[in-house]
């Protein structure tokens, strides 16, 4: 039942790699956000 349990956690965990890689996304656009914000002050 463990081996079976990791199996299915591995094929689910396909999938939500595209989901962080938009928090990813989101984390860049904050940082040149923050970059932006940076140089005006």
């Amino acid at each position: 039942m463990a081996p079976k349990k990791s199996k299915t956690s591995s094929s689910r965990a396909i999938p939500p790699v595209a989901g962080y890689e938009s928090v990813e996304f989101a984390t860049e656009a904050h940082k040149t956000l923050f970059k932006e914000q940076a140089k005006r002050e």
